[in-house]
């Protein structure tokens, strides 16, 4: 979170504008149906969700730190409680993508567009979801 740097060790005020601005706009991806935030658009009733997505959660957190609102909170820790409970297996590595019904909110499936296989573990998306992690517990 580089602006996020800048703004820690200058007070830039522009800096924490982009902090703000980049979390509202992360915000617009939020589904409550669903309880997570949107990867990327697909058909109608689809929302993905990647293990990338915990890096984003920082942003959030600053922002209610920054701005006094917990909105951003709520989405962030949300997102963390249903990745939680959708993303991992009980080995506790993790899936790429849940694909989730904007409907009913119930997961639709479980794949991968980057490891081995829709079963497999992949190292990198290991790392996202710890170091989201991580940084919830902070």
């Amino acid at each position: 979170m580089q602006f996020g740097t800048g703004y820690r060790l200058t007070k830039d005020p522009h800096y924490k504008e982009v902090i703000i601005q980049g979390a509202k706009t992360l915000s617009t991806r939020f589904n409550p149906k669903v309880g997570t935030l949107k990867s990327w658009a697909t058909a109608a009733n689809g929302l993905p969700v990647i293990i990338d997505n915990m890096m984003n959660l920082e942003l959030l957190f600053e922002a209610t730190r920054l701005t006094g609102d917990s909105s951003f909170y709520r989405i962030a820790f949300s997102h963390a409680a249903t990745t939680m409970k959708n993303h991992y297996r009980s080995d506790y590595s993790s899936y790429h993508v849940v694909d989730y019904d904007t409907i009913t909110g119930k997961v639709v499936s479980r794949v991968t567009h980057q490891g081995y296989a829709d079963e497999s573990a992949w190292a990198r998306g290991q790392a996202w979801g710890f170091n989201g992690y991580t940084m919830c517990y902070l």
